[in-house]
């Protein structure tokens, strides 16, 4: 039962990392596209 639990923690902790890089990413698309290019919804 342990190993199950010791590679669901792996698993989440890579996942935490990739969506940590997509934010990170998100922010730096955002400060680099200029106002009149975002799209008003």
């Amino acid at each position: 039962m342990g190993q199950i639990a010791l590679i669901a923690a792996i698993v989440a902790w890579v996942a935490d990392a990739i969506v940590l890089i997509l934010v990170a990413l998100g922010f730096w698309h955002r400060s680099r596209t200029p106002a009149e290019a975002e799209l008003r919804v």
